[in-house]
């Protein structure tokens, strides 16, 4: 895993003059987006690491799942029509945000009035369509079918996962177990590294940033990684 960090360090370091946000609308917007989902990622990265390391492989794919949902997203996003696929997320914020806070707290900021609420709406339904039909049309079904259905198992807590707590069965009856172990953990470590590769691909690709060294030493340890992986299939940089 340290070779991504390093990769990831090593490419912010040396492409500061290229990240930068464009000064007009609704490219700005598309910017800070892309940038802002990165950071978002390579906290979570690090997150699934940690919690790899201290043996909560179930807890870990709950964010791997994030992580997944993000990677797809943002994939759709930059696959084409980027400036209004990202306007479209963003207003469909706009609406789920202001949902919450009148269910919850029945109340709206003062900004709230000052919007186009009209045109919100418009462009919000342009995202009115779920993570698979995303995933087909950024060509991530593989990531979807894999990895999303089966961690959303886990973070739904539906009875199939909620049975793997069951640590064994005797005589007197169930033992539910519920410390640490190496369950998932190799499945959550690979994903982990796959997601955040693709991801800093993408990136990398919006900015216009060209690392083939960099991108080629990953691809190397994304296989030393696959071997014994179903997912091996392909390279990280050809996204």
């Amino acid at each position: 895993m340290e070779i991504l960090v390093d990769s990831l360090n090593e490419i912010i370091v040396r492409s500061r003059d290229k990240i930068k946000l464009r000064p007009d609308q609704p490219e700005r917007d598309l910017d800070l987006l892309v940038a802002v989902s990165f950071g978002k990622a390579s906290k979570s990265f690090q997150a699934i690491n940690n919690l790899c390391a201290f043996g909560f492989g179930e807890d870990s794919l709950v964010v791997v799942r994030a992580n997944l949902n993000l990677m797809i997203n943002l994939a759709y996003i930059l696959a084409e029509d980027s400036l209004n696929r990202s306007g479209a997320l963003i207003a469909y914020s706009h609406k789920r945000q202001i949902e919450y806070l009148r269910s919850a707290h029945d109340t709206v900021p003062d900004w709230y009035q000052k919007l186009d609420w009209e045109e919100i709406d418009k462009r919000a339904a342009r995202w009115e369509m779920n993570i698979k039909e995303r995933a087909e049309k950024a060509r991530q079904s593989y990531h979807y079918q894999v990895g999303y259905k089966f961690y959303s198992s886990i973070e739904h807590s539906d009875v199939w996962s909620l049975s793997g707590y069951i640590a064994e069965w005797d005589e007197v009856g169930p033992k539910v177990g519920s410390g640490a172990s190496d369950k998932y953990v190799s499945i959550a470590l690979n994903h982990n590294f796959w997601i955040m590769a693709n991801i800093l691909s993408l990136f990398c690709s919006h900015f216009g940033i060209s690392e083939p060294e960099i991108f080629a030493r990953i691809d190397e340890q994304w296989k030393l990684l696959a071997t014994d992986s179903a997912g091996s299939e392909g390279t990280i940089s050809s996204l």
